[in-house]
């Protein structure tokens, strides 16, 4: 025989080796656990031996005498093992260790102060890949990459768990920085202001750019007053950037103190020129030829003037000399009177002159506006300070009238209910608009509102004012109670509880002719409530009532606790009703028209079979139902799995309406209840639980194909029902054999049809019965003669040797094509009905082996196709396992 010397842990280092003995003689195989790192001493060396003679002893050329090394490094270990009989044999191994993990870095520098674009490349040799990795910054690749700068430390664990360490440090360039120093313009709006620029840190050499284009140098002269920016870019492309101001002093400016010439009077007013702004001292020149900043014994005129300050910067200008005129007015209109009212105002507007002003309207007022004006023409006169008059006129017009009407948005919804929402709606007038209700609101429309009269006063831009009403109806209500009229008398007395659910229907017109439909349904205290109700007249109609319920006699006294349904159909008759009026009295009683049953009664049988298959004892009735009246029916229902009765999951007993039931034989443990109630009821009661359980002592079932082909060899196993246990077949007049006493039975049947399998199956006394139908077919198109099938294998003449082994199988069937065959071949399995199970793809000469476990029992068909032959179908028969 030939040893292997095997490597328990497959680590890299593991080593073998072969011993070649003789039956009987001693075998060995040294099992090896390999050094995991590079230095370590973890291996060790487990013997096994087989043949000779027990016990065996060992003896290690290190001196150890046990079965087990532990603890080992590198090297070359031999064993001697003796039996009893004195026979040896000698073995030996070499361990080997991994080689030295090793770590190595490549770096991408950062570019850029601050910047995360640096990156690490970690190399790995030695100890077992493969590698895991695991950085400080949590990464567990070997490349990191935008990285900023800063220490980073690598920890690499090879597959044995031997580790490495490393550490590396990005660096970054200094901070690029960049600052201007600017000179202002001389003159407001001048162009000869300067900056240069300082530039630090980064990689040189600097490329700069400044944001008004022109030069790249640092120097940069010839700018304007306003702001400015610089750009500097270092070799690596990092940018820094600053923004800088261009001062200018303040413009020029001169301002003027005049003394007009007054009225009647020559060559008397003055120019007092002021100056502001540029760079002092100034001075001060006028196109009359003087200098200086007062112009004084001058007539009404135009002078012009040039200040000049000390940077030369020039600033040209006129004053103007007028002598006093009379002030300008303008009657201006503020608003129109009100139609036939005195509300309208007017407004005279003053310029020029000598303030101050006196003022005297046509109606003797002294105000610049003027109110409680008529439509009309009006005056107003002003003298000045000089004594100059001036006069203005203006009309005031008449509004057209305000006319607005109140109106109800949405009525109250319920009875006493505060949810009106009220409207003034505007018919004529000019807005904006102001509203001011009874109420305090000042919207348009107010909500929330109850019952009553509400006023509004509306007020549009102009002031005027309409005045507008509206009213508020309270709606009614009707409804009360459906209850459950027990003792059947019309009205509700003491412990009558109510029924909720109750379909109530509306169905009227209200006082305007339109058509209502309503509908509720009852509270679980069988209260019901229509809300909101116009002035009406309507019927109240109860529906959808509780099985076998039906309503109790009309009106039979107080109105407010007798039942109001007269009719079968659950109609009232007619009702009025008014606004404002809430009537609780409209009431239905219900009674059960059914005397049901009021106890089930009880029943008895509970029993254990030993096995499936037997039959059990009737079940019979203990105490009989009572309650009620009228003949008793009866249902009896089933279930097999336990737990409370549940009519949704039991399944009724057809032709059951008996007190007592016989079940019949049953394969598995099933519960019964009795149904019971009273003819002409709709509810059942159902009673006790009776429980025929099975048991397993023997248990009878039958495996095997559902279908074969006439004349095919077929196994049918039966469960093993335990030791001692006996089982009994029966195939039929056609089948060979027809009978059987044993476990597992193979047999085939001579003529086609649907056969039927009986087995009993005894163990300790307990007899347990299945039976299976099978399906014997003799059609051609499974069981032709070219669609062989045989207990070893089946071959294809006309394709050479095509073996299928094992044919029956259990689970695995091997496909053996013929070594002569070209090109791909496919395998495709199919079910008796068609459907295709499996497919595979071979190339060329090969063995396939498909796994036919998860099928049932029974014929498959295998269709095999060829690059260089016709397609060819073979016979596959599946036995249950």
């Amino acid at each position: 025989t030939l040893t292997s010397v095997g490597d328990l842990s497959a680590c890299p280092g593991a080593v073998s080796g072969e011993v070649v003995v003789t039956a009987g003689e001693l075998a060995t195989d040294l099992l090896v656990n390999s050094i995991s790192c590079n230095g370590s001493a973890d291996g060790s060396i487990l013997v096994s031996v087989t043949g000779g003679t027990e016990p065996y002893s060992f003896e290690w050329e290190s001196g150890e005498t046990t079965d087990l090394l532990e603890d080992l490094g590198p090297g070359t270990y031999i064993v001697s093992i003796t039996d009893q009989s004195g026979c040896s044999a000698v073995d030996t191994v070499l361990l080997t260790e991994p080689a030295a993990l090793t770590l190595d870095f490549s770096i991408d520098s950062i570019l850029c102060f601050g910047d995360a674009t640096g990156g690490i490349s970690a190399f790995v040799d030695g100890g077992t890949p493969p590698y895991t990795y695991l950085w400080n910054t949590g990464d567990d690749e070997a490349i990191l990459t935008d990285l900023p700068a800063g220490a980073y430390d690598l920890v690499v664990t090879d597959s044995l768990g031997c580790t490495v360490e490393g550490t590396v440090t990005l660096s970054q360039p200094d901070e690029l920085t960049v600052a201007v120093d600017a000179s202002p313009a001389s003159c407001s709006g001048g162009a000869d202001g300067s900056a240069v620029a300082t530039i630090s840190g980064g990689v040189e050499p600097y490329a700069i750019e400044w944001s008004m284009g022109g030069t790249s140098g640092t120097e940069l002269d010839d700018l304007a007053a306003g702001d400015y920016m610089l750009t500097a870019t270092d070799a690596n492309g990092c940018k820094a950037e600053t923004t800088f101001s261009v001062g200018e002093p303040d413009p020029l400016e001169a301002s003027a103190t005049i003394e007009a010439v007054p009225c009647g009077a020559d060559e008397t007013g003055e120019i007092n020129l002021s100056v502001s702004g540029g760079a002092e001292p100034y001075e001060i020149s006028w196109d009359t030829g003087d200098m200086g900043a007062v112009l004084s014994g001058i007539p009404a005129g135009v002078y012009e003037y040039t200040v000049t300050d000390a940077n030369d910067c020039v600033l040209l200008g006129s004053i103007e000399l007028e002598s006093n005129i009379a002030p300008d007015l303008a009657a201006e209109l503020l608003s129109n009177s009100c139609f036939d009212g005195a509300t309208g105002s007017a407004q005279v507007l003053i310029s020029g002159g000598e303030p101050p002003y006196e003022i005297e309207w046509s109606t003797g007022a002294t105000t610049e506006i003027a109110d409680g004006l008529a439509a009309g023409d009006y005056s107003a006169t002003v003298v000045d300070a000089n004594g100059c008059t001036a006069v203005a006129v203006v009309t005031v017009g008449e509004e057209p009238p305000l006319e607005c009407v109140a109106v109800v948005v949405n009525p109250i919804s319920s009875y006493n209910g505060s949810d009106g929402v009220v409207s003034a709606e505007i018919t004529s007038g000019e807005g904006p608009f102001a509203f001011l209700w009874s109420t305090g609101d000042n919207d348009q429309e107010v909500s929330g509102l109850p019952a009553g009269a509400y006023d509004v006063t509306v007020t549009d831009g102009n002031g005027c004012e309409s005045f507008c009403s509206v009213t508020l109806d309270n709606p009614s209500q009707i409804g009360d109670r459906v209850w459950e009229d027990k003792n059947e008398n019309g009205q509700q007395d003491p412990g009558e509880t109510g029924l909720g659910n109750i379909l109530v229907t509306l169905v009227g017109l209200d006082a305007a002719g339109n058509p209502m439909l309503l509908t509720t349904t009852t509270a679980v205290d069988g209260s019901y409530l229509f809300d909101g109700l116009p002035a009406a007249t309507f019927t109240l109609t109860f529906g959808d009532l509780p099985l076998d319920y039906v309503f109790s006699p009309a009106n039979v006294g107080n109105d407010a606790t007798d039942s109001d349904v007269i009719s079968t159909d659950g109609s009232t008759g007619s009702i009025s009703i008014g606004l404002n009026e809430s009537r609780l009295t409209i009431d239905a009683g219900l009674f059960n028209a059914c005397d049901n049953i009021t106890f089930p009664g009880t029943i008895a049988g509970d029993e254990y079979l030993c096995g499936p298959g037997n039959d059990p004892g009737p079940i019979v009735e203990v105490l009989p139902a009572s309650g009620g009246s009228g003949p008793i029916e009866y249902m009896w229902m089933m279930s097999t799995q336990g737990g409370p009765f549940n009519a949704n999951t039991w399944t009724p007993i057809p032709n059951s309406n008996t007190p007592n039931y016989n079940p019949g034989p049953i394969a598995v443990t099933t519960y019964y209840a009795r149904c019971v109630r009273r003819d002409g009821c709709t509810l059942f009661l159902e009673g006790n639980i009776v429980v025929k359980e099975v048991g397993s002592e023997a248990v009878a079932v039958i495996n095997g194909p559902a279908t074969i082909c006439v004349d095919d060899i077929v196994t049918f196993s039966a469960d093993d029902s335990g030791a001692g246990a006996t089982y009994n077949w029966n195939f039929g007049q056609n089948a060979s054999p027809p009978t059987a006493s044993t476990q597992s039975v193979d047999v085939s049947w001579s003529l086609y049809g649907v056969q039927t399998i009986t087995l009993s199956a005894t163990n300790n006394g307990c007899t347990s019965t299945a039976s299976m139908q099978v399906y014997v077919t003799n059609s051609p198109n499974w069981c032709d003669q070219n669609l062989q099938g045989s207990d070893r294998s089946s071959t294809k003449e006309a394709l050479g040797q095509v073996r299928l082994f094992p044919n029956p199988t259990a689970d695995l069937l091997n496909v053996q094509l013929p070594p002569d065959l070209e090109g791909p071949v496919r395998l495709e399995l199919f079910s008796t009905t068609g459907q295709r199970l499996q497919t595979y793809f071979l190339e060329g000469p090969a063995t396939e082996t498909l796994d036919l476990s998860t099928l049932q029992p029974g014929l498959y068909l295998l269709n095999c196709t060829f690059a260089n032959a016709e397609p060819q179908m073979l016979r596959v028969m599946k036995q249950g396992e």
